[in-house]
């Protein structure tokens, strides 16, 4: 059984992720989100968003 989380990330809807140790992405994350007001405004608001009905990890594993 899955634990239910609290809160979850989506990447470009509530928030940027970046593979863990990648220190290149993770500047590269900065600058976009430092540079671009538009993307900042849209994370924020979908950041505002309830976590989908289920909230556990499943819920969040998306297909790329």
């Amino acid at each position: 059984v899955a634990q239910r989380l609290r809160e979850a990330v989506r990447h470009d809807v509530s928030g940027l992720l970046v593979p863990h140790g990648d220190r290149e992405a993770l500047e590269a994350a900065i600058d976009r989100f430092l540079g671009d007001e538009t993307l900042r405004r849209r994370l924020r608001a979908g950041a505002e968003q309830p976590v989908p009905a289920g909230g556990g990890i499943a819920d969040m594993i998306v297909s790329r």
